[in-house]
């Protein structure tokens, strides 16, 4: 596409008018003011082809994955690759969506010679997690004699991935990244026996009873005991609720999901660390997400991927479903994160119904961020008028909902907690190393 420069809107109005007046009273000065505008007429239009001549196989290219983070600010490197009319002025802009933000609007450089290539790290920074595409660069430049902007767009195929900002989470939880024994900062005495069966041996004096194998007993005509090994690797599943729930600011600015999102891939890593496998799921009014617990860092980016394109839903939650799912998938025995909202008393009914069955096979923890507005009555001063004591009084059956909903799942074996938004992994990897250090899988 052709575009008119200022210079020659500028050179055929200074030309155009005092000829046009000559040309009104001077007759006899009629033929020079013809041959003078159609000579600029006449450059106009050569210089108008020598224009579409300039962008004469000249690229754009961009890799084919691009990786940001969420809020940092990165690069998208475009390569522009020279044509015919190399050392020349260039104008190039990048049309991105509107969730990538740049501080540049175009860019201005110099093509390269002919074959060869010149890199230009576009500056962006992410405003929202997500896979987003790149399709179009438009490149411009001027006609030789200055007339004419020429205009061409080159067609991308580049793809950006927007992951989740995980480097606060890991300052705060760095302690738990040094190598000094397998929980921590510190050696811990690991309670328990274990759960794994290793073999039968021989009974001793001073083994439990409990341990005693019957079966193994009546063969052999002696008691026989079972030795179990500390189980070291172990099945760690987070769940996600992505219902409407979970679309609320959780405080900071952004969403619940958002920073279950964020929780759930800093307790990848810890597991990772500590040698358990890793799984996760993600539902609403069914399961939109579901990777099986493996362990590495293949696996980890495979559990970005899968959360990369995650929102909330404006859906109920459906537990029955997600519990149905659950104990077809899992075989073996795990600990399950909840990671959902159950401040409505008809979604934590139905949760405490469905999840019964889930919880007789594995572990169930059920966390949740706590909503600002859940405090006892009577735990805070600032009232001041008579919205404030309604505020205070909502807060409250809120608070003694959620607290007898604990008191049911408890007597289920399932514990219960409300977490702080800002301590929302660091108390997640805490309870995980906890069931581990307890070794009540």
């Amino acid at each position: 596409m052709m575009v008119p420069a200022n210079r020659l809107l500028a050179v055929f109005s200074l030309s155009a008018v005092p000829c046009s007046l000559a040309w009104a009273l001077l007759p006899v000065a009629a033929p020079f003011a013809v041959m003078i505008l159609g000579g600029l007429l006449a450059l106009a239009l050569v210089d108008a082809r020598l224009a579409g001549r300039s962008l004469r196989g000249v690229g754009a290219e961009m890799p084919e994955e691009i990786t940001l983070t969420h809020g940092r600010e990165g690069e998208c490197p475009l390569v522009l690759t020279g044509g015919s009319t190399g050392n020349k002025e260039v104008r190039v802009g990048l049309e991105l969506p509107e969730q990538i933000h740049s501080s540049w609007d175009d860019f201005r450089t110099i093509l390269p010679e002919e074959g060869a290539r010149r890199s230009v790290p576009w500056p962006v920074l992410p405003q929202r997690r997500g896979r987003f595409s790149v399709k179009k660069c438009h490149l411009q430049v001027r006609s030789p004699l200055g007339f004419w902007h020429w205009q061409e767009v080159r067609h991308l195929k580049s793809e950006i991935k927007v992951y989740p900002n995980l480097f606060p989470e890991k300052k705060r939880l760095a302690a738990l990244f040094l190598n000094r024994g397998s929980l921590g900062l510190h050696l811990h005495r690991q309670v328990g026996k274990g759960r794994e069966f290793e073999k039968l041996r021989e009974y001793l004096p001073g083994d439990s009873l409990n341990d005693i194998h019957w079966r193994g007993t009546a063969k052999r005509g002696h008691l026989v005991t079972k030795q179990y090994q500390i189980e070291r690797t172990q099945e760690i599943y987070v769940v996600i609720d992505s219902s409407r729930l979970n679309a609320r600011d959780s405080g900071n600015g952004q969403s619940m999901l958002e920073r279950y999102i964020t929780a759930a891939l800093m307790l990848n890593l810890v597991a990772r660390q500590q040698g358990d496998l890793f799984g996760l799921a993600a539902f609403s009014d069914r399961v939109h997400q579901f990777v099986s617990a493996r362990s590495g860092l293949e696996h980890f980016r495979t559990c970005q991927d899968a959360l990369i394109n995650l929102q909330a839903q404006s859906h109920n939650p459906d537990y029955g479903e997600l519990a149905a799912f659950l104990s077809l998938r899992l075989r073996r025995r795990a600990l399950i994160l909840f990671l959902t909202c159950l401040d409505e008393p008809a979604l934590a009914e139905r949760f405490e119904k469905e999840m019964a069955l889930v919880s007789r096979r594995h572990l169930l923890l059920v966390n949740m961020i706590k909503p600002s507005a859940a405090t006892p009555l009577f735990s805070t001063d600032d009232v001041d008028s008579t919205e404030c004591v309604c505020r205070h009084l909502a807060g409250h059956l809120v608070w003694q909902s959620l607290r007898e909903l604990g008191r049911n799942l408890k007597m289920q074996g399932v514990d219960f907690h409300l977490l702080d938004e800002e301590r929302l992994s660091t108390d997640l990897v805490s309870q995980y190393i906890n069931v581990k250090r307890r070794q009540l899988l």
